[in-house]
Parts: C-alpha cells; sequence; structure tokens
C-alpha cells in the first residue's frame, strides 16, 4: 500500500492509502490503434483499491485543444456494478476490466459469497 493523491479538476483532490489495480489509456492520434475517436483528446481510466477495500475509480480526459481543459474526475464505489457505473462500457472500459479480470473476478466471487449466505 502507498500514498495516492488524485488531481480533481473542481481544484480537490483525493488521497487514499492504497493500490493501483490497473490502468489503460487511448490516443489523441488517428494512426494509433487506441486512438480515442477524437483528435487532440485522450482518456486514462485507472482503477484502485484503497486499504479500506474501497474501490477508486478515475477518469482523466486530456485535450490539446485551444481553449480546453483537462478534466479529472473519480468516484469511490463499493463494487463492480458501482465500477461498470462510473466507466461504462466503451472499448477502453473493456480494456481496463480485461486488465484488472483478476481483481474483479475475486470481487464478484466475494459478493456471490455474501448473497448466497444472505
Amino acid at each position: 500500500m502507498r500514498k495516492i493523491i488524485l488531481d480533481i479538476s473542481n481544484g480537490s483532490s483525493l488521497s487514499f492509502e492504497g493500490n493501483l489495480i490497473s490502468s489503460t489509456m487511448s490516443s489523441p492520434h488517428s494512426a494509433n490503434e487506441c486512438f480515442s475517436g477524437q483528435v487532440g483528446i485522450h482518456n486514462r481510466i485507472s482503477l484502485f483499491q484503497s486499504q479500506m477495500k474501497k474501490y477508486i475509480c478515475y477518469d482523466e480526459t486530456f485535450t490539446q485543444l485551444k481553449g480546453d481543459q483537462d478534466l479529472k474526475v473519480a468516484e469511490i464505489c463499493e463494487d463492480v456494478a458501482g465500477i461498470v457505473k462510473f466507466f461504462g462500457h466503451s472499448w477502453l472500459a473493456q480494456e481496463l476490466y480485461y486488465r484488472s479480470r483478476k481483481t474483479i473476478n475475486n470481487i464478484l466471487e466475494v459478493e456471490r459469497t455474501i448473497a448466497q449466505n444472505s
């Protein structure tokens, strides 16, 4: 575990003890296979787990467009449903889920066990 500080667009930050589970990013360049679909704009999405076993979803949108500002958003989630609600079903989100599959499968297994014992 390490101290992680995430910058948020509204000027605040989110600080916690935890680990990066996975991260992936698109490209602002149309010739790249990870092209974001928008010239001059790309995203990096990251999934963390805090020491308190919460999941922190982080979405950074970077722009090279004059007059636009980068956007950085984070949300604390309890479970896989919250993670999917935050990131959605885009190809970039699917890549993050694939890279996080070991952790996500463990979360789902714990949730199934809790539901069976309820």
